[in-house]
């Protein structure tokens, strides 16, 4: 069986589960996923798991994202991206876009800040999809949510008509960047929306391994597998538990037990690794991936660490 995950580069006009059923058909799975969705226009990496991988899907989903957009300036639109009904235009002033002003502009929208999530999107309300109630015209009063923008920074400025900014930015789960693009449109005065997006690194996992969906799907079976990333090297922002040397210990966690500090025989520190700080990859002392384990505060020492998810 085939478990493990693939890092595609989704291409522009298709969207993320019309890639995931091409691929699990071609592949011939029974189970397939993907850990974040990306809006059909938009292109960049989509973390695919395949079978018995499908249930770390929830452990890739919550890592930070980091995308490269553009965005053009004088225009808002019903989507907040280029697919969207014009809703206003408006003309810029190109002289007070100059670099200071608008990185002065960039920067409040830097850390934490509350994010309203857009009528266009995924995300339910009362069992319905937002996407379905916004073409009906139905508008929900959302309430904003909390997000982190690790980092955004100004790449290029394109002074056209109407102007275009591209940019990057580092962020958390659960955040739209035609949404950041619509509010800093608002906060410069002249509105904005979300032309072009790219998906360049999720977590420890970059482009630059990215494969082109089209490209996978041409290649021979044998060459698809060298594609796939092991359960364990897919984890690589877990730090990783090495047990002792004994079977009774091994078994107990295969089973879902917990263990102790006393039962491991080596914690190794992967280098930039402190999102996860409180869970681990949990292997065998031959290095075999075991389970996901996580620290507990608990005075009975036997169960310093109990285990979340089971591999083998």
């Amino acid at each position: 069986m085939i478990n493990g995950i693939l890092n595609i580069n989704k291409p522009e006009g298709i969207t993320s589960a019309k890639a995931v059923s091409k691929i699990k058909k071609k592949l011939q799975l029974n189970k397939a996923g993907h850990t974040g969705t990306l809006d059909p226009f938009a292109t960049g990496i989509l973390l695919v798991c395949l079978n018995r991988a499908t249930k770390i899907a929830q452990y890739l989903s919550v890592l930070d994202k980091e995308y490269v957009g553009i965005m053009v300036l004088g225009v808002t639109t019903d989507t907040q991206d280029l697919k969207g009904k014009v809703l206003k235009i408006k003309n810029v002033n190109h002289q007070a876009l100059n670099v200071d002003n608008l990185e002065e502009v960039f920067a409040i929208f830097q850390g934490s800040i509350w994010q309203k999530p857009p009528m266009f999107s995924a995300l339910r309300h009362k069992g319905l999809r937002l996407y379905s109630l916004a073409r009906k015209g139905i508008e929900i009063d959302l309430d904003p949510r909390k997000i982190f923008i690790k980092q955004i920074s100004i790449l290029k400025i394109k002074y056209d008509y109407f102007p275009s900014i591209t940019f990057r930015v580092k962020c958390s789960k659960g955040t739209y960047i035609r949404t950041l693009c619509n509010d800093i449109g608002q906060k410069l005065g002249c509105g904005a929306f979300l032309s072009r997006l790219e998906r360049t690194e999720i977590g420890n996992h970059n482009i630059q391994q990215s494969i082109d969906l089209d490209k996978f799907l041409r290649m021979p079976l044998q060459e698809q597998y060298k594609n796939i990333l092991s359960i364990d090297k897919a984890l690589n922002n877990f730090n990783k538990i090495i047990l002792l040397k004994d079977k009774e210990i091994e078994d107990r966690v295969k089973n879902g037990g917990p263990f102790s500090e006393r039962e491991i025989s080596e914690i190794i520190n992967e280098e930039g690794n402190n999102k996860f700080n409180d869970r681990f990859r949990v292997c065998s002392y031959d290095g075999n991936l075991l389970a996901i384990g996580k620290k507990v505060e608990d005075f009975d020492y036997t169960k310093k660490y109990k285990v979340e998810k089971v591999f083998s």
